[in-house]
């Protein structure tokens, strides 16, 4: 971590703004909730300031005991004057719900330990029965997004999701499934990104999509503004990479769908790297093919695709603005390596010692459940 003097942060627990040690957000997948760790003091002895939340008495309680919903958000940057400032002059990466609280009590004091997920929680903890075959895609991301107070952006679709029920047996007669097990299915049946940022819901094709008005790739440079760097590249043997090749035959009545996967192991790397989304999935459709020849042309994309997988990590003073649907620039390591790449994996860590950093693994390829 870096700008220890000039980086600052704020967290709020059920909409009070409280002292904190540490703040730790993380960034795993489009298909996965984002998570955070907050460490703070508690006090056991006395209220802190007049505000109970961080404190237990012997007549008061911390709402953290009583309570089954606490809100919780975080917010770090770089404020023009690190004496005097406010939310409006950071950027937020987080905001979501408590799902844990744990407590710890030595010699050294009392401390909390809070641990939740953004707001896509909710849509994961809730399950359904009626999965709505005769609304769009889109329509059932609005309807979501809605019921859970989010913002939806969204863009329009015009097949009815029952259709895809029907091309798929295994979503009807699915009774445990989330809200946003369907969402990541209607997705993948759209070859979209679904995601929570804020509270929107993000929901339509990478790359017009987005929480971010400005989606120019973040430029970082060796010997500039990287702390540490990593690559890795094993020819022939990336992990999980999927072709799709979908076709229709001449009058467009039956729908051919092939797939060519890679069968070797890129060692337990991008699996790591990339958290829940293990697999790199591209979508093509072409028109006019038989199912022999679909089933070859995914075969050859898949075989392009192995040989040009580039994975690695890197480590840069904090910035709020990398996220996974933000691309960064690479420079300053020679042809090939200095490229664009795909953020996998984003962890935003800020303590009141060491400031702010940001850590964060990358790919050449959009890696995306399926």
């Amino acid at each position: 971590m870096s700008n220890a003097k000039k980086s600052r942060g704020i967290v709020a627990v059920n909409g009070v703004q409280v002292k904190f040690t540490s703040i730790s957000v993380e960034q795993n997948a489009f298909s996965a909730a984002d998570s955070f760790e907050i460490v703070l003091p508690y006090f056991i002895r006395d209220q802190q300031s007049g505000e109970t939340i961080l404190a237990n008495g012997p007549d008061f309680t911390s709402v953290l005991l009583t309570q089954d919903v606490i809100p919780v958000s975080a917010w770090v940057g770089y404020p023009a004057n690190p004496l005097n400032y406010t939310v409006n002059d950071l950027a937020q990466v987080m905001d979501g719900y408590m799902d844990t609280a744990r407590w710890d009590f030595d010699k050294t004091g009392e401390i909390v330990t809070l641990n939740g997920r953004n707001m896509v929680g909710p849509l994961i903890d809730a399950k359904i029965v009626d999965k709505f075959p005769n609304l769009t895609s889109s329509a059932i991301a609005i309807k979501f997004a809605l019921e859970h107070g989010l913002t939806p952006v969204v863009t329009p679709t015009s097949t009815l999701a029952g259709t895809y029920y029907n091309q798929n047996s295994t979503i009807t007669g699915n009774n445990s499934m989330s809200e946003w097990d369907l969402l990541l299915f209607l997705a993948q049946q759209e070859n979209f990104i679904v995601r929570v940022k804020g509270r929107q819901l993000l929901f339509g094709p990478y790359g017009t999509v987005t929480g971010y008005v400005d989606q120019t790739p973040i430029p970082l440079t060796w010997g500039q503004n990287i702390e540490t760097l990593e690559f890795e590249r094993s020819p022939q043997a990336a992990k999980d990479i999927v072709v799709k090749v979908i076709s229709y035959d001449r009058n467009y009545k039956h729908r051919i769908e092939e797939t060519a996967k890679s069968t070797t192991q890129y060692a337990q790397r991008i699996l790591n790297q990339a958290g829940q989304r293990q697999q790199y999935v591209e979508t093509y459709t072409i028109p006019g093919l038989t199912r022999d020849q679909a089933q070859k042309k995914a075969i050859a994309i898949c075989n392009e695709l192995s040989r040009s997988q580039i994975i690695g990590e890197v480590t840069c003073a904090g910035d709020p603005n990398m996220s996974i649907d933000r691309k960064i620039q690479i420079q300053g390591v020679g042809q090939i390596l200095s490229d664009y790449y795909y953020l996998n994996k984003v962890t935003h860590q800020f303590d009141m010692d060491n400031g702010y950093g940001t850590d964060a693994s990358f790919s050449n390829q959009f890696l995306t459940d399926s």
